[in-house]
């Protein structure tokens, strides 16, 4: 932010934060000459109100300054949730995702040959997958099958 930038943030600031016995104007256009020239009691007004709109303004500096704070924590930690986040990605999420795709066409192969030992009904073929187990083609083709046609809405019912 540049200082041109800072004095456009002042000159649109409000004339008085809430709380403050005078406006900034009146600030501005005060003479501190004619003050301590004028009455005693002119005097004591004068100081009675710098002191509470110099109060006023310490209460609303340290809380905006505890706000920025608090802001500036939240973005550090959501930062360090970013940073976690793209570790996990790096370290997990790609080669994850490509074991997923490989075991998954190793699925679609072993189902092309349990449904093709299904239709020719060749018997028993066996199929492996990348954790070294083997199912009987035959009977996984049949659940297949019993399963799709659940899934098309027809009936489970063995004939």
């Amino acid at each position: 932010m540049t200082t041109s930038d800072n004095l456009s943030a002042i000159e649109k600031a409000p004339n008085r934060i809430q709380g403050m016995v005078r406006s900034i104007d009146q600030y501005r256009n005060s003479d501190p000459k004619a003050i301590a020239d004028g009455s005693f009691a002119q005097v004591l007004y004068a100081l009675t109100d710098y002191k509470h709109d110099v109060l006023v303004l310490w209460e609303f500096a340290v809380s905006e300054a505890r706000k920025a704070e608090a802001m500036e924590r939240e973005i550090a930690e959501k930062d360090a949730e970013i940073a976690r986040l793209r570790g996990l990605i790096r370290d997990n999420g790609t080669p994850r995702f490509n074991a997923v795709c490989e075991r998954a066409e190793n699925a679609e192969a072993c189902l092309r040959d349990f449904m093709e030992a299904h239709r020719t009904g060749t018997g028993l073929l066996d199929c492996m997958d990348n954790s070294g187990g083997r199912y009987t083609s035959r009977f996984l083709a049949d659940a297949i099958v019993r399963a799709r046609t659940l899934l098309n809405g027809g009936s489970d019912a063995q004939g």
